[in-house]
Formats: structure tokens, sequence, C-alpha cells
């Protein structure tokens, strides 16, 4: 009998096999056909068979959606991607804008520069021994010491630095050599840069300013703008201030390339459009003699800190403009090669990257008296011909309240007070004396703000200060002490606590010159886009007719004497005439004084006002003046 759990390959070993109809059985759910008993060609499972089928049919939909989708749904998106893997696009850098002074002298200029930079990221991520094989490739490249190297790496990967990348400079030698073997230097990138080069030295620095790498901080915002992460921005001066006219608009160029990344061809190209050029209103020859006389007494007087600025009394332009010490913003341009000089100019105790133009804020001395006495005399306290006895000074109870002359001045109108800086006449109108009531703080200060003071210029340069007018309710809520009449006497001569900026007072002296008309002060003249477009800069008043011209006439016609007679006398030898006013401005501590002098000439029709301030100088009319005297008369004689 036929062992019915027989295998079917049992059933196939022994030939025994048992017919049921038209098949024969031959185990579970195998049968075979009755042609071919006795001799089996294959075995048929009828259950998987139909299973296959369905995969087949199955895979074959998912295939054909697939490909739809591929094809229809995404085709244009894979049709890009594509086209990506053979074009390769470079992006072409705007060639930044050119200054030039008023009378189109170049003060800076582009040239091409090559570098080796490295992404923050990606050096983050490189372990210490990939590091130092980075470190021994760019020394190979740059002929600096692995020390150098190593140390600007730990300095661009601390906590402080903000920087996006990190660059060294490259030769043009040294770069044809690194694209040549690329390969051996997976973790730099070349780099093309176009090179800010300042023309004119130390003299303009603060004014102009410098350029550095885009940091963590703007590149946010600077992406949005078409900027690269390699950009140069400006950091200080017109560069900063006038930045996005500066710059322009990058181009590009779609290369095709092959399976090895060489160009074949151009496939398109848009080109960069050129930031807009600006004539300034400075005068650079008038810039560098300033910037020379006031080295010249500094040095003389073993002296570190000045600062001067000169402006057009009938616009408000400025024609120089010096903060000494100063820098060379070249050295920024190539931190690589003159990073040490920077790290210099960044511990210096003097402060060469201070602007003291517009940021510093000193007291004023008696430069500021002409305002008090416009002041007295639009009040009605005092008249032309109003008179005061200067014996030497004034006392209150047990204090006295010193002239600088020993003696005094003897009887002083607002024209000698002017010409001689009487401190006695101005303790008069400014804190009153016995019978006679003075202006008090409150109208000293209103005329003071007329004029600009406790305010903003707006100067078109950043980080300019307001100065400081002081109140009554600022002494009792800082110092905690109540106002004295001694407060008022020496705000009435410029001392205390009242503070001003060299612009501020060379504004006021502009105000005085041109009759009673306070202008903003402003250094872009004109601005020149690429295609050839200009903007032109219309002078703005910030105050007129704040005072009566008569007024102003006499406070002038004080000035005109200090020339003639008065603390300016040694200017009375110039061909042209001018108008002055000396001051000297008590520090405190055993400090020297600030020494200033403030000038506009010619008197008659004024085209200059002068400012100049030496800290610690100690006399204005011994340091300041003498410095005033040379320029004016260079700049009255000179030919172009």
């Amino acid at each position: 009998m036929t062992n019915p759990f027989a295998t079917p390959e049992d059933l196939l070993k022994t030939k025994r096999n048992y017919q049921i109809s038209e098949t024969v059985y031959a185990g579970d759910d195998f049968f075979i056909d009755k042609k071919y008993q006795g001799s089996i060609a294959r075995l048929l499972n009828i259950k998987k068979v139909r299973l296959a089928f369905l995969v087949i049919i199955l895979f074959f939909i998912i295939l054909w959606s697939r490909v739809f989708y591929l094809q229809i749904k995404q085709g244009d998106y894979y049709h890009n991607i594509a086209e990506g893997n053979r074009i390769k696009s470079e992006v072409v850098a705007a060639p930044r804008g050119i200054f030039y002074d008023r009378y189109g002298l170049a003060l800076t200029e582009n040239d091409p520069s090559f570098s080796f930079i490295i992404e923050r990221e990606n050096l983050k991520k490189m372990s210490p021994e990939s590091q130092e094989k980075l470190q021994q490739k760019i020394v190979f490249l740059t002929g600096l010491s692995q020390t150098e190297v190593a140390k600007d790496m730990q300095d661009f990967l601390s906590e402080t630095n903000k920087k996006l990348v990190l660059d060294f400079e490259a030769s043009y030698d040294k770069t044809l050599y690194f694209l040549a073997h690329q390969a051996d230097f997976l973790n730099l990138e070349s780099h093309v840069d176009s090179q800010r080069k300042y023309l004119a030295g130390e003299n303009l620095s603060h004014v102009l300013g410098y350029l550095a790498r885009i940091n963590a901080d703007d590149w946010s915002e600077l992406k949005k703008q078409n900027y690269q992460y390699t950009d140069l921005i400006g950091q200080i001066g017109l560069e900063y201030q006038y930045e996005t006219i500066l710059h322009g608009q990058p181009g590009y160029i779609n290369h095709e390339v092959d399976a090895s990344g060489r160009e074949l061809t151009i496939l398109k190209k848009n080109e960069s459009r050129a930031g807009a050029d600006l004539i300034l209103t400075i005068d650079a020859r008038l810039n560098k003699k300033l910037a020379e006389e006031l080295t010249l007494m500094l040095k003389k007087n073993n002296l570190k800190k000045a600062a001067a600025v000169a402006l057009d009394p009938k616009s408000g332009a400025i024609l120089a403009f010096v903060s000494l010490p100063s820098f060379d913003n070249n050295f920024f341009s190539n931190v690589t090669k003159h990073n040490q000089e920077i790290k210099n100019y960044l511990t210096d105790q003097n402060k060469p990257l201070f602007n003291r133009v517009i940021t510093g804020e000193f007291p004023s001395g008696s430069t500021i008296k002409p305002v008090f006495a416009l002041a007295a005399l639009e009040e009605g306290l005092i008249t032309k011909s109003t008179s005061f006895l200067s014996s030497g000074g004034l006392r209150i109870d047990k204090w006295f309240f010193p002239d600088w002359k020993d003696g005094g001045h003897g009887l002083t109108n607002v024209i000698k007070a002017l010409a001689e800086s009487v401190n006695t006449f101005f303790y008069y109108i400014g804190g009153g004396y016995e019978n006679f009531q003075g202006l008090g703080l409150e109208k000293m200060m209103t005329y003071a703000n007329k004029f600009g003071f406790g305010n903003l210029t707006n100067l078109d340069l950043p980080a300019e200060k307001k100065g400081f007018l002081p109140t009554k309710d600022w002494k009792v809520t800082t110092k905690n002490e109540n106002w004295y009449i001694g407060d008022t006497y020496h705000i009435a001569i410029g001392q205390g606590d009242i503070l001003v900026t060299p612009l501020q007072i060379a504004n006021m002296t502009a105000a005085i010159a041109n009759g009673g008309i306070l202008y903003q002060p402003f250094l872009v003249q004109e601005i020149i886009e690429s295609s050839g477009a200009k903007t032109v800069t219309a002078k703005k008043v910030l105050n007129e007719n704040f005072a009566r011209a008569e007024n102003i006439a006499i406070v002038r016609e004080g000035m005109r004497q200090a020339v003639v007679v008065g603390s300016a006398r040694s200017l009375s030898d110039l061909s042209f005439t001018s108008a002055g006013k000396t001051g000297t401005a008590q520090v405190g501590g055993e400090a020297k004084p600030h020494a200033w002098f403030t000038v506009f000439a010619p008197y008659e029709n004024s085209e200059i006002a002068l400012t100049i301030l030496i800290e610690n100088g100690n006399e204005g009319s011994t340091v300041a003046l003498p410095v005033a005297k040379e320029v004016l008369k260079w700049y009255f004689e000179k030919s172009y």
C-alpha cells in the first residue's frame, strides 16, 4: 500500500504512483498530468504562482507611478538639478565706489588682491591633527610661521571673534600654484578681493574709515541684500556711513563645465554694477597742511592728542577734518600683513582710533563766551556800551572767582570782554553780581542750545556725540548737591560741567561768521552713480533767526578786536582780515588745561571757519592759535 505521507520526491524515486481521475496525485497540492506518468518534468504550486503573478503586477504599477511622478510631476525640478550638475556659477564682485576730494583728487583706489580663506564651521569640525596639517599648508602658501598661523586660528575660533572666515594674504604665484594643486588643499578656498588702498595716508583715516570682512552679527541681515559672506564692508567713517551706496551690486557668470570641473564655455553672464563714487567737501591738500601743522605743534610740546576742523560758513561743508593721533587705514585692508600694527592701535593709551572731532567731549573754555555775550544782548541785559569794572575777579562770601589777568582789565564792555576774554564781565552777565541780574543757568543753556550745543549736528559720520549742557536738577540727581552761584559763574566762562565737541565749536563760529545761520555740516558733496546719474547734497539749515543781526554784528566785532588788539593779535599781520576767540579749558587735577582757538576769515565775507583743540596744551593763544595762523596763511596763498 502506498504511504499516504510520502513526499513527491519519494513517489518519484519509487515510481509508484496513485492514479486519480485525469491526474496523478503526488502529495499535498501536487498533481501530475497523466501523460507524464512515470517521468515527471516539473511540479507546480498554484497558490504561489498566483501570488507571484500579483506581485509582478503590483511592481509594474508602482514602477509606472514612480516614472510618471519623476517625469511629469517633478520633471522641471530634476531637469534643473541635471543642468546644475554641469553648470558652475561664479559671483562677480562689483567694484567699490571711489572717494574724491572737492577738486577731483582721488582719495582711494581698488587694487586686486588674493587670499586663502577657510570658513569658521569647516575649521571647527576639524580634528586637532587635521588643523595642524592645515596650518602647515598655510605656512607653505603664505610664508608665515606656524606659530603665527596657529595663533590666528586660535583667535579666530575664540568666542569673542565673530568673523565668518579666516583669511590669509596670498601672492599671485602662490595662488596659481594653489589652483593647479587644489585637490591637495581641500579645506582652503582661494579668493580674489578688491583691496582698498587709501591714498591720503593717515590724514583722512577718521573721515574715510576702513573695510573688514563681514562678521556673524552683520551677516544675518546683509545676506538678504545680495552680499556674499566673503565681502568686505565699511566699519567706521564714510565707508560705513555710505556702505550700501559704495558697495554696488554683484553680477554672475554661469560656466558650462565637464565632469572634471573644467570650464568649457560661458552660458550666461550678468554684469556687476559698480558702487557710486563720492565727491567729498574735503580739500585734501588743506587737510594735509592742517595735519602737518598740528603734528609739529604736538611734537614741539611733547603732546599727543589734538583735533581740528574747518568748514565753509556759507553752507556747512567740511573743508578739513583732523583727529590726532591718527592711524593708517591701509593696515586694516590687509589684516594678516599688519596684524601687529592693528593690535598696537587697539592697545595705545592715546586711542588713535578715537575720533576726537565728533566723539570727543571737552570743556569749552572761553570759546563759548560769544554765545553768552549774544544771549545777554538778546535778553536786553546789556548793550554795546554796558561796562563792568574788572579788578581781578569777584568775591562771594569766602569764595573768589578770578580774572586770568592779575589786577584785572579795568572798565570793560562786551567788545573788550570778547577781545581780551575778561572773566569778570561774563561772571556778571552769567550769574549776576550785587544789583545786576544775570542770565542765570537756564537762559544760558537755552542760547547754547540754539547754537547746537547739547545736540547732534547730524554730520554724515557715525559715532557723533551731543556734548552736555548741565541743569540744576542734573546736579542734584547725579552729585547729590545743590546748584550754587559759583557753578553758574564757571559755566559763564566755559568751565565746569559743560561739554562740547570741536565740531560744535566750529559750527558756532561759522554761524557767527555768516550772520546767524546754523547749517548742518556735511562731508559728501555729490554722489555719482555708475550710470552717470548725480545727486548733489543741498545745504540744510538747523537754526536761523534766533538772534538779531545787530547783536550778532556786535559779537563779530568783539571777535575781530581779539585779532586787532586782544588775545589773538598775533594774527593781525596777515594779509587778510580775521576774527577769533581763544580758550583755555580747565580739566581738573594736575593735568594741564586744553588749548582752544576758533577763527573765521576773511572777516567781511568769510570763506572758512577753523577750530583747533590741543589736549592739555595749556594756553590756547600759545599753542592752538599758531597752528591756525600757519594754516590760514597757507590757505589764502594757495595757487590751486
